[in-house]
């Protein structure tokens, strides 16, 4: 952990919740232990929150998805279907079809 010319020793960094501390000793111990922990439960929890920010960006990405294919992308390959019916009394060529 480096600290700039305005941090004092001693102070609290908001970014990680942890005391900095000014002596050389201390921050190559820190340095060396390198963990970061992950509150998983806090995680969920804040992406609970914020759920109804999530849904709505992907409602509107789903509606400018909507918009550019059903408006803006002109069909290339149209395909037709026929059904040929023939009775059983009738005989069939391969000139019918």
């Amino acid at each position: 952990m480096t600290m700039s010319g305005g941090e004092k020793a001693g102070t609290q960094n908001t970014n990680t919740g942890r005391t900095a501390t000014a002596t050389t000793a201390n921050n190559s111990a820190k340095s060396a232990n390198n963990v970061v922990e992950i509150d998983l439960v806090a995680l969920f929890y804040r992406f609970l929150e914020k759920t109804h920010w999530i849904v709505l960006t992907a409602l509107i990405g789903a509606a400018i998805a909507f918009a550019i294919v059903n408006y803006l992308i002109t069909p290339i390959y149209q395909a037709t279907a026929k059904i040929y019916i023939v009775g059983s009394d009738t005989t069939i060529s391969l000139t019918d079809l």
